[in-house]
């Protein structure tokens, strides 16, 4: 069943996406949700983002808005109530058919869901799934399913080129040991880029290991066999990996917590069926990471020019707390020139006589006065100080003088 935004954005596409309506991200994200569910269109990024209804979407929107009491004004009069039915609390309303597809999961077959189809023979597969072929060690099907589970990837890495997207094979890393870090329920098999996104696919079937452990464990034992080394523990037959193949494909994006995220075979449809859906999906976590990065950029961006402007303040208190400091040490020398003079007035008029006839006091009184006089000479505003990043952090208010975070 649709949530209250979903149901806002796709009566906003029905009206034609008026600007000056939604602000934000939040909407888009509505929307890619509902493109899975086959009831929009996308189109377009970032400015040139576009929505339309599908048909499905407006058949729901129609049903949802239909007025209820049109239903009830075509019924006949009813009878007085008993006090009995009267306090009879009434019965939930039957959810609509089509609210009732949405809830079950089936939009994307029952609305509007464009298939993919999957050839019977594909005589050159897509450079992924040809390299995944190869490249053995990932392998999470039996030798049995992989030509159908090739060509289901052969059919994905088509339409994903057809919009746009890529996909790509995952290849396992190894450490300074040669020892595969690749996982499984990590890393997958593929991954698949949307707008700059990045998704990995695992690709399994149930009650199949791994294929490289099997492999790396077989060769070794085949090389200790050849040179006729033998170890007690590794003796008798060895099971083949997929000893427990059931024949059911499923394909889940890694990664992720409780929001569906994985599509496979089942009683009542095929993992080829469900490609338009995991499809959707994909694209709609792309969207959500668009819209995520967008936020993160916009953020950051705000959060530069906060610390740039707090940069050009600090340095304007810094000056400013410069020149008081300069103020303070002018008004200390000034007024010790007064008590100087006044110590020269002083001095003079105590041993005068003795001044006249005594040259080293006279060059004595000289020297204070010029000083004195040097103290009091007409100001001028001092130059900037030279400010180094460090000489900013008391007046930046926490920030960082190093860059746009927070001083810790």
């Amino acid at each position: 069943m649709l949530n209250n935004p979903q149901r806002v954005v796709l009566r906003w596409v029905a009206d034609g996406s008026p600007d000056a309506v939604m602000e934000g991200y939040a909407h888009r994200v509505s929307a890619a949700a509902l493109r899975s569910r086959g009831l929009l269109r996308i189109s377009g990024r970032g400015p040139t983002w576009h929505a339309e209804l599908t048909p499905s979407g407006r058949s729901l929107l129609e049903q949802l808005d239909t007025p209820k009491a049109q239903s009830s004004s075509s019924e006949p009069p009813r009878r007085a109530l008993t006090t009995e039915k009267r306090d009879r609390k009434p019965a939930p309303p039957q959810p609509l058919k089509t609210e009732q597809l949405v809830a079950e999961g089936g939009v994307s077959i029952d609305l509007d869901a464009d298939p993919i189809p999957v050839p019977a023979r594909v005589v050159n597969y897509h450079p992924a799934v040809r390299e995944f072929r190869d490249h053995t060690y990932t392998h999470e099907v039996s030798r049995k399913l992989l030509p159908r589970a090739s060509r289901i990837m052969h059919a994905l890495a088509g339409e994903l080129d057809k919009r746009g997207h890529t996909l790509a094979c995952v290849r396992a890393r190894t450490d300074s040991y040669a020892r595969s870090e690749w996982k499984a329920t990590t890393d997958g098999q593929f991954v698949v880029t949307i707008k700059g996104h990045e998704l990995e696919l695992r690709l399994a079937e149930k009650g199949v290991d791994l294929r490289g452990p099997w492999e790396a464990h077989k060769e070794r034992r085949d090389e200790d066999r050849e040179a006729m080394r033998f170890d007690r523990w590794d003796v008798g037959r060895i099971e083949p990996f997929d000893k427990g193949a059931t024949g059911r494909l499923e394909v889940s994006i890694v990664g992720y917590g409780s929001r569906q995220r994985a599509w496979g075979d089942r009683k009542r449809w095929s993992l080829e069926d469900r490609l338009p859906q995991l499809l959707a999906e994909l694209e709609t976590l792309a969207e959500e990471a668009e819209q995520r990065q967008l936020t993160r950029e916009r953020e950051e961006e705000e959060r530069q020019q906060a610390w740039e402007k707090a940069m050009v303040l600090a340095r304007e208190r810094a000056i400013e707390h410069h020149h008081v400091e300069t103020l303070r040490g002018r008004v200390d020398a000034w007024e010790e020139a007064d008590r100087i003079r006044a110590y020269c007035d002083a001095v003079e008029q105590r041993h005068g006589e003795e001044i006249a006839s005594d040259p080293e006091a006279a060059r004595w009184l000289q020297f204070a006065r010029q000083h004195a006089d040097r103290a009091q000479r007409l100001p001028r505003t001092p130059a900037d100080p030279e400010l180094r990043s460090g000489d900013l952090t008391r007046f930046l208010g926490g920030w960082s003088s190093h860059g746009p975070y927070r001083a810790r």
